[in-house]
């Protein structure tokens, strides 16, 4: 089951990175688009980020005194970003300076996740300190939840529809997960539907960075940041980083993991100040299937009802 559970995604590589541009695309970025900010930069070189990003391009921008910056191009403004230093906007896409942090993705190994764990609790709740949260875009997961409870009626056919199409169905791990469903009836809920925080919903190893010499963790992307119930967003967030850790671990011992996500869990719910209804690592991960759902539904409706391919 870990063999089809566990196998190398987008996120599998830790390092960061970049390569040479053209000189018509540095000019370009130099005279059209670092001319646009307040800050003024005498540009010694520009490299680019050597991975595929889906919704962005990132740079790395060296001055001639060797100080380095993050020049980041994107359709949608981040201005809610606390990292942002400066955003402008230029021919229908946003352009923003943010500091460069040096360090890699987080890798799954155990020394990563002590770091993780003892450095990163309060930046997850720094967006949702300094962000108003009456001028932020809420997640209703009220037709989330109905809707994955009943998948099997509303959703399972189109489901291999989908994958049959796709020429995926035969996959072991797709017919495992519908089989699971029938024998395991989902019972998704929520303990407190009113409370809300303005927390990333998507918290992947790739958005965050981890420095082994100073011992520090940071978020690098708060793109995917709304007002959520925080059980689901930490929840998905522990599910990505715990998938990571068994993917790049040849073998795992439970009881340290463990030992290390309910260390973490308690510090979040420091922060959280969550009381009598602290969270648990087991209700954690049972949230983060509510999320797990909202996004496999969200392909099925996309594909059918929108008519769009690329999933």
């Amino acid at each position: 089951m870990e063999k089809l559970l566990f196998k190398n995604d987008k996120y599998s590589n830790s390092k960061i990175s970049w390569k040479k541009i053209s000189k018509d695309k540095e000019k370009w970025i130099n005279h059209k688009i670092l001319c646009l900010f307040e800050k003024k930069i005498s540009l010694k070189e520009i490299k680019e980020r050597d991975t595929k990003l889906i919704n962005s391009k990132v740079f790395l921008i060296t001055d001639k005194f060797n100080n380095k910056i993050i020049l980041c191009e994107k359709k949608k403004s981040s201005f809610h970003n606390s990292l942002i230093l400066e955003e402008v906007y230029n021919n229908s896409k946003y352009y923003s300076l943010m500091p460069y942090i040096i360090g890699d993705h987080f890798n799954g190994s155990f020394k990563h996740l002590k770091i993780l764990v003892e450095r990163l609790p309060e930046q997850i709740f720094l967006q949702s300190k300094i962000n108003d949260p009456s001028n932020q875009e809420s997640f209703d997961y009220k037709e989330t939840i109905n809707k994955a409870n009943n998948f099997l009626n509303l959703y399972a056919s189109k489901y291999s529809t989908l994958l049959k199409e796709n020429k995926i169905l035969h996959k072991k791990i797709n017919k495992l997960f519908l089989e699971n469903l029938k024998l395991n009836k989902l019972n998704l809920h929520i303990k407190d539907e009113h409370k809300k925080l303005y927390l990333n919903i998507d918290l992947h190893p790739h958005n965050i960075i981890i420095d082994n010499v100073k011992k520090t963790a940071a978020i690098i992307d708060h793109d995917s940041s709304f007002l959520v119930h925080p059980e689901i967003a930490i929840g998905f967030h522990l599910f990505k980083i715990s998938r990571h850790i068994f993917l790049k671990n040849k073998k795992v011992k439970i009881s340290s993991l463990k030992e290390y996500l309910n260390k973490y869990i308690k510090e979040l719910n420091r922060l959280l100040a969550a009381g009598n209804n602290d969270l648990k690592l087991s209700y954690l991960l049972d949230a983060a299937v509510v999320e797990i759902f909202r996004r496999i539904i969200f392909i099925i409706d996309d594909y059918f009802v929108n008519k769009n391919k690329q999933w």
